[in-house]
């Protein structure tokens, strides 16, 4: 698993307050959360923050779309990801198809080559 230096410290401050020896970093009352009880537990905190449409795999599709964004490549955030094809690709930035499109309008080398013929 790949984590920044901040968020190491701050899951490591969390469990050590947390003050118990379980392996699950999500908890409930009763023990540890489902995928359905983290669901939960997000969009409940959502909506008394005042924030609609907030759901778990928004945090990846954010993820992804800022890793492009901030120009981290397509197959290190497959493996990151842990998508293991490309199928997924589309479906968490499409948002950032565009911005991959103008890169390439941008920076592209086929499209800028000027035969001598065409000028």
């Amino acid at each position: 698993m790949f984590l920044g230096k901040t968020t190491t410290e701050a899951l490591r401050s969390y469990l050590s307050q947390r003050g118990d020896d379980n392996d699950c970093l999500w908890m409930g009352r009763y023990g540890a959360l489902t995928a359905q009880g983290i669901d939960r537990a997000v969009r409940r905190r959502a909506r008394r923050a005042g924030v609609e449409r907030v759901h778990p795999h928004l945090f990846r599709k954010t993820f992804a779309t800022c890793w492009l964004d901030n120009g981290g490549d397509v197959e290190r955030l497959r493996v990151i990801a842990g998508w293991r094809s490309w199928e997924m690709l589309p479906v968490y930035v499409r948002s950032a198809l565009q911005q991959l499109s103008r890169a390439h309008q941008q920076a592209g080398p086929v499209d800028r080559i000027v035969c001598a013929e065409m000028v």
